[in-house]
């Protein structure tokens, strides 16, 4: 049995959300700038991983050569909608994204800090169930 993510798109408020999270802001909670310092390292593993070779990963993106070269030694992030077709189509990529933020401490140090980065890999590991 595979397991497959459903996107719904609502303009109502998340409800869920706040059970989730404490109400410190993201911003307080998540260190931003270092997942945007370590965001292409994070991409480049889980491809390196999940591909055999830069030009397979052009073909699964339609990009080009060079933008998968990139992504491939880490020169570059993806944008959005590269990062969801990951999502949705390579339950691979969720589970390694969750170990990354897990693993890299990317939630900013507060009394209750462990807790927190527990929180996002769950809250990344429940988007595919």
């Amino acid at each position: 049995m595979t397991s497959r993510l459903k996107l719904v798109v609502s303009n109502e408020p998340c409800g869920d959300a706040d059970s989730v999270f404490s109400p410190v802001s993201r911003s307080k909670a998540l260190d931003r700038y270092r997942m945007q310092v370590i965001a292409a390292e994070i991409w480049s593993d889980w491809l390196r991983g999940a591909f055999r070779r830069p030009e397979d990963v052009a073909g699964f993106f339609e990009v080009r050569n060079s933008t998968a070269w990139n992504w491939w030694n880490g020169t570059t992030r993806p944008t959005a909608d590269k990062v969801m077709i990951a999502t949705l189509e390579c339950p691979s990529f969720v589970d390694h994204l969750a170990d990354a933020v897990a693993e890299a401490s990317l939630v900013a140090s507060r009394s209750s800090g462990e807790e927190s980065v527990g929180r996002v890999a769950i809250l990344l590991h429940r988007s595919r169930a």
